[in-house]
């Protein structure tokens, strides 16, 4: 059973989350000014299979991308502050951010 506290976060994940992405799909994203690109916010996730860009992360352990996700091209994992990992090894190699990041660039066919 989960204790209140953690239920609050989770919600306040999913929350931030989707009014991250639904300022960005309301044409709110932001020009980077000339060549840079336009910002984007979501979670970040980096496991085995690349790097993402989540509308929303999922409650699991470790987490994992939920809604809306953009793979991230060439992301350099020691490029993002404060990204977490989990503490057991038997678990699979993944990192992850427990806040809404920016990320700015050029998304073409759900690639940014």
């Amino acid at each position: 059973m989960r204790d209140s506290s953690t239920v609050r976060t989770g919600r306040l994940r999913v929350i931030a989350a989707m009014f991250a992405v639904a300022l960005t799909t309301a044409g709110c994203a932001s020009d980077g000014g000339e060549g840079g690109g336009t910002d984007y916010a979501g979670f970040i996730v980096i496991d085995s299979g690349g790097s993402q860009l989540c509308e929303a992360l999922a409650e699991s352990y470790p987490p994992q991308c939920g809604g809306v996700i953009v793979e991230l091209a060439d992301l350099r994992p020691d490029s993002v502050v404060a990204l977490q990992s989990p503490d057991d090894p038997a678990i699979a190699a993944s990192s992850w951010t427990d806040y809404v990041a920016g990320v700015t660039g050029d998304e073409a066919d759900g690639v940014l």
